[in-house]
């Protein structure tokens, strides 16, 4: 009874950005910031093509990625279970 690893709302989100080939802003801990196409992921780390040369960031480096638009492909995902979800008032 092996269950296929499920992907989480991070996996979804940067696959449909390199999908759909949107230009994203990458922000890491230290400040510095990112602006390219995401090439590909892994568990570890994520691929920016940022001005034609790529960007091998590690996943515990970036605080935020950023994009100008909407993300089509979210079939997937789905809204945290309320008991984890925190009231923001």
């Amino acid at each position: 009874m092996d269950k296929e690893p499920q992907s989480g709302v991070q996996d979804e989100f940067i696959n449909a950005i390199r999908k759909e080939k949107i230009q994203v802003t990458v922000y890491l801990l230290n400040g510095f910031k990112l602006q390219g196409r995401i090439r590909g992921f892994d568990k570890f780390s994520v691929l920016v093509d940022a001005n034609g040369a790529d960007q091998l960031v590690f996943k515990h480096a970036i605080s935020t990625i950023v994009t100008p638009r909407g993300v089509t492909h979210r079939e997937k995902l789905e809204p945290a279970p309320a008991a984890e979800r925190t009231e923001v008032s």
